[in-house]
């Protein structure tokens, strides 16, 4: 026979247990919703579009791959389309409208999700969701509006198609693509609603634009000069104009080249340093170049440095001439990093009594054979007129960083790039890279 005493204390124990188990269970659910998640939290959004093909290829292994993982492992896999009303939540709750498509969004505790471990994957939180970070080709979806129609017509035999279906997915958010063959004056039109092609026409800058569509036209060319210059000029717009057609004249002519052509402002961006006269393109090159240097006290100078890689092979047949950028600052005279006005006059004055080359070495900062006596006495006695002359040089070219101005035309900060653009048969190690 059981006492009265003893079950009413075994009572008291089971409730005393219960309820720190309820505490425990509590507490369990508040740490969880201190993390931002809750229980039964174990999900994993698969966003898909289904227009981009070329994303759904490349992802498809992993998809599926994901999807066996996360299975395995209790998380439990939603797939949505990306203009779908949930996707349309879903992004609401990321507090925003586009989404990088594919996508793959999680919901819960990461540390439990073994599956992201197996995978590499990188995860970027936003709010309560953490989103793997693409490792795959991906398009744009704005999920607040519909489908953008995009037709595209081209010349397969010029154009790459899958390329520009993968540029278009890419850069129009909702983009419904239909290929068509080209039928026009053009190797590639694409046509859009109005606002939309911003961003592709970016990704092809040799594209013509209007508000509704780009456009690549057939372009032809005729090139005339001396037959080394015109196999260079061929080569280069080959590479940069898809379909052009070229036709070639060899004549006895050094250091131009000319070209006819039905788009000359787009040949000539082209070619660096040609111009356009009366809608001829002209290619100049020359036996020398001179370049004007607009350069700052520092012997790590790239444009210094780029001098120094020319000279054994063309430096005879470039002819420098230097001037220091100066700045006026509460009166006073001073280069762009203070202190250096001095070291530039006396910089100049080894170009004045030794010429380029010596001049080169000293302001790269190596032992050059001149007298000190020499270049203090100039910069002495001419200190000041060189100086006014920079300083006007600055302000009236409205120059602020080191520049290059080849021939007194062509504006680069790379004499290398001077160069290759203007002289004449410049060894091709040269150029190269």
């Amino acid at each position: 026979m059981v006492d009265r005493k003893d079950t009413n204390s075994a009572k008291l124990i089971l409730a005393v247990i219960g309820a720190a188990v309820i505490g425990a269970v509590l507490g369990a659910i508040l740490v969880m919703q201190a993390m931002g998640t809750r229980p039964g939290d174990r999900t994993v959004y698969i966003v898909e579009p289904s227009w981009c093909s070329s994303c759904n290829t490349a992802f498809a292994p992993l998809e599926k791959k994901l999807e066996q993982s996360a299975t395995a492992d209790g998380w439990k896999v939603i797939k949505l389309s990306a203009l779908s009303p949930r996707t349309k939540q879903l992004a609401k709750e990321l507090n925003t409208n586009i989404l990088s498509v594919p996508a793959v969004i999680v919901k819960g505790d990461p540390s439990s999700a073994g599956f992201l471990k197996k995978l590499g994957a990188r995860l970027q939180r936003v709010g309560d969701y953490y989103i793997v970070v693409p490792s795959w080709p991906t398009g744009v979806a704005d999920v607040t509006k519909g489908w953008v129609d995009v037709q595209a017509y081209l010349d397969k035999n010029v154009i790459d198609k899958n390329r520009v279906v993968q540029l278009v997915e890419q850069s129009i958010p909702n983009a419904r693509i239909s290929i068509h063959m080209a039928k026009g004056p053009y190797v590639l039109l694409v046509t859009a609603p109005p606002g939309t092609l911003g961003l592709l026409a970016a990704r092809i800058p040799i594209a013509e634009k209007t508000e509704a569509s780009i456009e690549i036209p057939r372009v032809v060319a005729n090139v005339s000069g001396s037959q080394k210059l015109v196999q260079e000029i061929n080569a280069a717009l080959r590479a940069s104009i898809p379909g052009i057609g070229v036709q070639e004249s060899n004549i006895p002519v050094t250091g131009l080249a000319t070209i006819q052509t039905n788009w000359p402002e787009l040949v000539a961006k082209a070619i660096p340093g040609s111009q356009i006269y009366n809608n001829v393109v002209v290619v100049p090159r020359q036996e020398t170049v001179a370049l004007t240097l607009y350069l700052d006290v520092n012997r790590e100078s790239k444009v210094l440095k780029e001098l120094n890689e020319l000279a054994p092979t063309v430096g005879a047949r470039i002819h420098v001439s230097p001037i220091y950028i100066l700045l006026l600052r509460n009166g006073q005279v001073t280069t762009p990093e203070e202190g250096g006005t001095e070291e530039a006059l006396r910089e100049y004055c080894v170009y004045a009594n030794y010429g380029g080359a010596a001049w080169l070495r000293f302001a790269l900062g190596e032992d050059v054979n001149v007298d000190e006596n020499t270049i203090q006495k100039c910069v002495q006695k001419n200190g000041p007129q060189i100086a006014q002359v920079f300083l006007n040089q600055t302000y009236a070219k409205r120059i602020t960083k080191q520049a290059v101005v080849a021939n007194g035309w062509y504006v680069t900060d790379s004499p290398k790039d001077a160069v290759c653009t203007l002289l004449n048969n410049v060894p091709a190690n040269v150029c190269r890279g």
